[in-house]
C-alpha cells in the first residue's frame, strides 16, 4: 500500500521517477520484488496434475508410503512377493515406484509386462529385452553377455535408428523349439545379477497371463528355475485374483507358497485428501470447503476414479482460475458423456438377465446377491438365474467382490446404469 500511494503522489505532482526523490522509495523496491518473483519463486505448474490411465511416479504418485516401505524391505531381503488387487488400483504404478526407489539404492531393476504374450517364445524374448538388454549401453558388452549367459542360443541383435537395440530369438526357436529356448532364457536374470555383482529385482506384471500360454508345464518350468535364483527378487502382480490363487495358494499350484501375498487396498482418505489439495495448489487452484470429502465419498477412495474425477474438475476450474461447487457434478457429467458409447457397447453385449443383475448392483451393492429379498426387489427371477448372471459379470470383470461385497467395478459405469437405464 505504501508503494501504491507513493506512485499516485508522483503522478499527481508531475515528477518522473528518476528525477524525483521518490526513486528509491518506489521504483527500486518494486524492481526488487519483481526480480525476486522471477528468480526465486518456482514456476506455476500448468499441466493437469491428475493424470490417469497410465503409469505414474514421483509427484504424481499418491501416498502408498507404507506399501512402498514393506515391498522394498522384502525385496531387498530376497523375498518374492505376490501383489494382487482389483483392476485399476495402481499396482503397476506402485511397482514402478518401487523399482525407481530401488534403482536409486543401487539395485538392478526390470519390469516385464506379460500382457500380450501369446506364445512361450514371446515370453522368452520379452524377458531378454527387459531384463538383459536394458542393462547394457554398449552393443559389444551386450553381445558378450549373451554369448556367455545364453551359451546355447544365438540371438539376433539389430541397432535401430533411434539407438535402441532389437532382439529376436526366432532362429533359435526354429532350431531347438520354444521350451528349450525358454529354459535357457529363464536363467538369464541370475546370470546378469552375478555378472553385475548386484541384486536384481524383477517384476512380472500380469503374471496370470502365463497360465494362458501353454498350461501347467510352463508355470512348473518357471518355478523350477527361479527357485534357485538367490541373487534375484521376484514380484508377481495381477488383477485376476482367483487365477493367481490357483497358482500360489492351492496345494497343487505350481507356485504354492513360493511368494508372500500382499493385497493392495484403497488409499487411506486422509493421505488422499492431502495429495488432492497439494496437487490443485501446485497449479494455483483451491477447492471449496468440503469438496475433497465430496470427491472421496463419491469415488470411495478408488485411486483410478479419484484421479479421473479430479482431472475433469481441474479442467473445468483452470479456465476460470477457480473451482466452484458446480464443477463436481459438471465433471461427472463430462465423464459419463465421454464414456457413453463405450458403456452402451458393454450394455449391448449383455443378456437381459445380466443387465438386470448389473442394474441391481449399480443401485444396491450387496453381500447376499442370492437372498430372496434382493432377488424379489430387483426382479431377478430366481437364485439360479442370479448365480449364472453374476458369474458371467464377474468373468467379464464388470463386477468385483471386495471384502465380501459385490459391486460394479467401474463406478462411472455404475453411475451411468443407475442414472440412465430402465430394464
Amino acid at each position: 500500500m505504501h508503494n501504491v500511494a507513493a506512485c499516485a503522489r508522483v503522478r499527481a505532482e508531475g515528477f518522473s521517477l528518476v528525477d524525483s526523490g521518490l526513486y528509491r522509495e518506489v521504483y527500486y523496491p518494486l524492481y526488487r520484488s519483481v526480480l525476486y518473483i522471477l528468480v526465486y519463486l518456482p514456476p506455476m505448474e500448468t499441466r493437469n496434475p491428475f493424470p490417469y490411465g497410465r503409469v505414474v511416479t514421483g509427484e504424481d504418485f499418491a501416498d502408498r508410503e507404507q506399501e512402498l516401505e514393506d515391498l522394498i524391505r522384502d525385496l531387498e531381503a530376497g523375498q518374492s512377493i505376490l501383489l494382487t488387487s482389483p483392476r485399476r488400483y495402481g499396482k503397476t504404478s506402485l511397482m514402478v515406484e518401487v523399482l525407481r526407489r530401488m534403482g536409486e539404492l543401487g539395485h538392478l531393476t526390470a519390469l516385464v509386462d506379460l500382457f500380450g504374450c501369446v506364445t512361450p517364445a514371446d515370453l522368452a524374448e520379452r524377458l531378454v529385452r527387459e531384463v538383459v538388454v536394458r542393462h547394457y549401453s554398449r552393443m559389444e558388452s551386450l553381445a558378450r553377455f549373451l554369448r556367455e549367459g545364453l551359451a546355447r542360443l544365438r540371438p539376433e541383435l539389430t541397432m535401430h535408428p533411434d539407438g535402441t537395440v532389437g532382439l529376436s530369438l526366432r532362429k533359435d526357436v526354429e532350431a531347438v523349439g520354444e521350451e528349450a529356448v525358454l529354459e535357457e532364457v529363464l536363467d538369464a536374470p541370475q546370470a546378469l545379477a552375478i555378472r553385475k555383482n548386484k541384486r536384481l529385482v524383477v517384476v512380472l506384471d500380469e503374471f496370470q497371463e502365463v497360465g494362458d500360454l501353454d498350461g501347467r508345464w510352463l508355470l512348473k518350468l518357471i518355478r523350477s528355475k527361479i527357485q534357485h535364483h538367490d541373487s534375484v527378487s521376484y514380484a508377481f502382480t495381477g488383477s485376476k485374483k482367483h487365477v493367481l490363487e490357483q497358482v500360489f495358494a492351492d496345494q497343487d499350484g505350481a507356485f504354492y507358497r513360493s511368494a508372500r501375498p500382499y493385497g493392495l487396498g484403497r488409499i487411506p482418505p486422509r493421505a488422499f485428501q492431502e495429495h488432492i489439495i497439494e496437487r490443485f495448489g501446485a497449479t494455483g487452484l483451491s477447492l471449496p470447503d468440503g469438496m475433497v470429502e465430496r470427491i472421496l465419498s463419491f469415488t470411495e477412495g478408488h485411486p483410478y476414479f479419484t484421479q479421473q474425477l479430479c482431472h475433469e474438475i481441474w479442467n473445468l476450474g483452470t479456465a476460470r482460475r477457480t473451482v466452484s461447487e458446480e464443477d463436481f457434478e459438471g465433471a461427472i457429467g463430462l465423464i459419463l458423456e465421454s464414456q457413453r458409447e463405450f458403456y452402451a457397447h458393454i450394455w449391448d453385449g449383455l443378456s437381459g438377465h445380466q443387465r438386470r443383475m448389473l442394474r441391481a448392483l449399480a443401485k444396491d451393492e450387496t453381500d447376499s446377491p442370492y437372498a430372496s429379498d434382493f432377488i424379489k426387489r430387483h426382479r431377478l427371477k430366481s437364485s439360479s438365474h442370479a448365480k449364472r448372471s453374476l458369474g458371467a459379470l464377474l468373468e467379464k470383470q464388470l463386477v468385483e467382490k471386495e471384502s465380501g461385497t459385490y459391486r460394479v467395478a467401474d463406478l462411472f459405469l455404475r453411475e451411468w446404469v443407475a442414472r440412465s437405464l430402465v430394464v
